[in-house]
């Protein structure tokens, strides 16, 4: 397989498998539950439920048009947050996949410019009801972890409930500008040589701006 480093940080690994002509992308942050400041937990949740949604200052109406103006079928993006780590997830046409490493590129350097409160207040909204609907068992989880680690451990605030109270915009905002190319991990599974995408992931992901990851709370 194929791996690189472009000078602001990114890690990029990529592998071939034939068996079929599709390509798997996935773009991983090292910020999850883990790193979620004492002060808001969900943020991670938060972040993870709109990074997938948000337009860009240069895609203003979203990806979607972009895609089918290109002949394709517009895919799902997926985000997983998990305690260490934040990914966001896609598989594409092998066709497609010069148009989705811009779409990603577009995300990972611009995404924070789409934000918008009432997006914001849909996807808190969205994830205290989930939690709500969870009868009781996270916040029991929650209680377990506080015993066993003890409550000013990191770990006793995994499946806490979330609080967004202290959460606005401006918050919001400069915490989507952690989620950046010097700490971002491109990995992807190709059914063609590998090596074509090394120019275009240089050209496309080489000039984002980093910044600097806090160290854990």
């Amino acid at each position: 397989y194929e791996q690189a480093r472009p000078p602001n940080g990114l890690r990029v690994y990529l592998a071939e498998d034939h068996r079929s002509p599709l390509a798997s992308i996935e773009i991983r942050y090292p910020i999850g539950d883990l790193r979620d400041p004492a002060e808001a937990p969900g943020a991670a949740q938060l972040v993870g439920k709109l990074l997938p949604d948000l337009k860009t200052s240069h895609l203003p109406q979203g990806a979607g048009d972009l895609i089918a103006a290109a002949g394709f079928y517009p895919w799902n993006v997926k985000a997983v947050v998990r305690e260490d780590d934040t990914s966001l997830k896609l598989v594409v046409p092998a066709a497609a996949v010069d148009l989705a490493l811009f779409i990603e590129a577009e995300r990972m350097g611009f995404a924070a410019d789409g934000l918008t409160t009432q997006g914001m207040v849909s996807a808190s909204h969205e994830l205290l009801e989930k939690f709500g609907n969870q009868t009781g068992g996270a916040g029991t989880v929650g209680f377990a972890t506080a015993l066993a680690y003890g409550p000013q451990s990191p770990l006793a605030r995994l499946n806490a409930q979330p609080n967004y109270s202290k959460i606005d915009w401006h918050w919001l905002h400069r915490r989507l500008g952690l989620y950046n190319v010097s700490v971002a991990t491109l990995s992807m599974v190709v059914d063609f040589d590998s090596k074509r995408l090394l120019p275009v992931i240089a050209r496309l992901f080489g000039t984002l701006k980093v910044a600097a990851l806090p160290a854990p709370p």
